[in-house]
């Protein structure tokens, strides 16, 4: 009986390990050994995606996205002390 919980147990951390790893995917684009993209999933959609395109380890894009996966707004520079520029994306 305990052996059997605990294999459950066991079980039970290895799939929530899995479900969490697959929330959040890394990506290195210019495949120089730097991951320079970083993407949010929730419910199989991306609901958010910082991007870092020139390597200095400060985000240069912020995208966020709606419950459907399409984007919704754009930050360029969020992380740059009075340089922030917010793109909003409207539906038409």
């Amino acid at each position: 009986m305990i052996l059997q919980v605990l294999v459950v147990i066991v079980i039970c951390f290895f799939l929530s390990e899995v479900a969490l790893a697959e929330k959040r995917i890394e990506k290195d684009l210019d495949e120089d050994g730097i991951v320079n993209v970083w993407t949010a999933f929730e419910n199989q959609f991306s609901v958010k995606q910082k991007q870092d395109e020139n390597e200095d380890g400060i985000m240069d894009r912020v995208l966020i996205f709606d419950s459907e996966g399409r984007l919704k707004t754009l930050f360029k520079d969020p992380y740059t002390q009075g340089k922030s520029k917010t793109i909003r994306l409207l539906k038409i």
